[in-house]
């Protein structure tokens, strides 16, 4: 098992920090997405080869969504709008939104506007974790990009489609409902 744990000399003192986190910050990933996985699973006690095993998976996940990002053009993008848009996309994959759908909604959003990306994908990880289908979650994605919505038209839209499928209203029906008088 590789050593979990890297003790920092840091101004005199020692502090014990993981491995994995060195590692993110050797491979350009978001670095607080993996410190507070880790907090996490400290508090909580659990065991460490399990921790390190969802350090590992977290890590993998962040390195598939910085190649999506990647390949999608947003490798220009300011490195803090990047490592935030890295985290997000990383966090919709570990919440199971589909790699189709991330991949086309950051294809359309043509490697700009990171920060409005970053609202998309947020909105397709609640809409995936409050039950809506995939394919709906997919499109309503693809329609905040083509229709420029900004993060607060976002929020609420997603206000919406959460009502909606809370009252059984079929996810393709919650679309037509959400744009019929925009």
């Amino acid at each position: 098992m590789k050593t979990f744990w890297l003790l920092l000399i840091l101004a005199g003192s020692v502090c014990a920090e993981p491995a994995a986190v060195q590692q993110a910050i050797q491979e350009g990933l978001p670095v607080e997405s993996v410190r507070t996985l880790i907090a996490e699973g400290q508090a909580k006690q659990v065991p460490a080869a399990e921790l390190e095993a969802a350090v590992q998976r977290r890590l993998t996940t962040l390195r598939a969504a910085k190649a999506m990002l990647q390949d999608a053009g947003y490798g220009k993008c300011p490195a803090a709008q990047q490592q935030e848009l890295v985290a997000a996309v990383g966090r919709a994959l570990e919440s199971k939104v589909p790699t189709d759908a991330l991949r086309q909604v950051l294809k359309a959003g043509g490697g700009t506007r990171a920060m409005r990306l970053q609202a998309v994908v947020d909105a397709g990880e609640s809409l995936k974790l409050l039950g809506v289908e995939d394919a709906t979650a997919a499109a309503l994605m693809q329609d905040f990009v083509a229709r420029n919505l900004g993060r607060g038209e976002i929020l609420r839209a997603v206000q919406f489609v959460s009502q909606q499928h809370r009252a059984g209203i079929a996810g393709l029906r919650i679309r037509e409902l959400l744009w019929r008088n925009r």
